[in-house]
């Protein structure tokens, strides 16, 4: 006799709900490794793809974001198990579990967790310690977005002194005149032709360095080019550090490789760099401290997340909590960082960040 029974059959509707919840939960486990352990290799290649790149630039915004739905899922699932449901409600309820492990993350650290740090206590002196010997520079960067002025660097030397002022979309001559106008005392140096690895395009100028008066002659030497223009200056006396002025392709569609190469080539050079000396690598360089290569530096540290917790440049009218931290001073592993800030200026949709180094003698 023929029979059927409807017991324990698995529904077409519910087969798709497993596979959702399977996918949703793999991808907040993802989130969660991203999350959590930026240095591990496959966070490096994640995070520098179409998508994720994008939103891991704000860490914060993203944070929340997954929080909420993960929160409304988890909530809505206890729900519905509560009232009768199934193993699908439990499995929807699995699967937001990591990503509420992810959004806390993001939060908590929007820079990385501190273990994710190069160096250990012990090889970078505490904040705040004692002058050793060494030279000590006060270093700005600014992409001041072709609107730099003599306000500007009159506010920048007022609030940090300078020795070095790094100006990613800045051609020579509107830094002179800027540096003519507030009579600051340095000299203007920026990169040529081969300083760059595209023709230069309409609406983009190069990037400047402003040199302090009373530092060591500095000499151009040849650089890895980026797509907006980098600049290698080496000092001819010891103790100082080679100088590395850059401004990296933006992640966006049609760009996405060559800010990927812009990225690794540049860094790698002030890693190898870093082996024979002191190094200062500076500029928009348009990633993280959870991009790619940013999240594991190799005999390198960002100054400001020495300093704490590295607060966002762009864009400038946004919250604290909701900008990018897109522009850095990085800095050989072993200097001593003694002061970090932010610091709006009238005209750009950046902020500039000013850090204070001594490098050891």
């Amino acid at each position: 006799m023929a029979w059927r029974t409807d017991v324990g059959r698995v529904t077409p509707g519910q087969v798709l709900g497993g596979v959702l919840a399977l996918v949703c939960g793999l991808g907040a486990l993802l989130l969660a490794v991203l999350a959590w352990a930026p240095d591990l290799a496959l966070s490096r290649r994640a995070t520098v793809q179409p998508g994720v790149a994008q939103a891991i630039a704000f860490p914060v915004p993203l944070g929340v974001g997954v929080l909420l739905v993960s929160a409304l899922v988890l909530g809505a699932a206890l729900l519905v198990r509560r009232c009768g449901g199934g193993p699908l409600a439990s499995a929807f309820a699995l699967a937001a579990v990591p990503g509420l492990l992810a959004g806390t993350g993001f939060v908590a650290h929007p820079d990385g967790p501190p273990w994710t740090r190069v160096h250990s206590p012990e090889v970078l002196p505490t904040i705040g310690q004692e002058a050793s010997d060494g030279s000590t520079l006060s270093v700005v960067t600014y992409n001041s977005l072709m609107t730099l002025t003599g306000e500007d660097l009159d506010e920048l030397e007022g609030r940090f002194q300078p020795d070095a002022v790094v100006l990613p979309e800045t051609s020579p001559e509107r830094a002179q005149r800027a540096v003519d106008a507030a009579g600051w005392p340095g000299t203007v140096v920026s990169h040529g032709p081969e300083g760059r690895d595209q023709p230069m395009g309409e609406g983009v100028e190069q990037t400047s360095v402003l040199l302090r008066d009373g530092l060591p002659e500095y000499r151009s030497a040849r650089t890895e080019p980026s797509m907006l223009g980098n600049l290698r200056l080496e000092p001819r006396a010891a103790g100082y550090p080679v100088l590395l002025g850059v401004h990296y392709a933006p992640p966006v569609p049609g760009f996405m490789g060559t800010w990927r190469d812009d990225l690794s080539r540049s860094l790698a050079e002030a890693e190898q760099a870093a082996t024979t000396g002191p190094v200062l690598l500076a500029g928009d360089l348009n990633a993280t401290p959870r991009h790619g290569g940013m999240a594991r530096l190799e005999g390198l540290v960002d100054t400001a997340r020495e300093c704490g917790r590295a607060e966002g440049t762009w864009p400038s009218d946004w919250p604290a909590w909701g900008r990018s931290a897109i522009d850095h001073v990085l800095v050989s592993e072993g200097a001593e960082v003694l002061s970090c800030q932010a610091l709006r200026l009238s005209g750009s949709d950046h902020l500039a960040y000013a850090t204070t180094v001594r490098f050891p003698g």
